[in-house]
């Protein structure tokens, strides 16, 4: 099951699982829209000051 987690942090902090980092210059609503027309959907979505996190998902075809 692919998830993805995609936040406005800088930086992430890595806790034995497979993460990567990936910058785009494009606002977090065009990165989403893009996400949702390759089928991932926003399972979750949290915010604390000027930090945001959205939780993905994809099916398997």
């Amino acid at each position: 099951m692919p998830y993805m987690l995609i936040s406005t942090q800088i930086r992430l902090v890595r806790i034995h699982t497979l993460t990567s980092e990936y910058h785009v210059d494009d606002p977090p609503r065009l990165v989403l829209d893009k996400l949702e027309k390759i089928g991932f959907r926003v399972l979750s979505m949290t915010g604390v000051g000027q930090t945001l996190v959205w939780c993905l998902h994809k099916e398997i075809e």
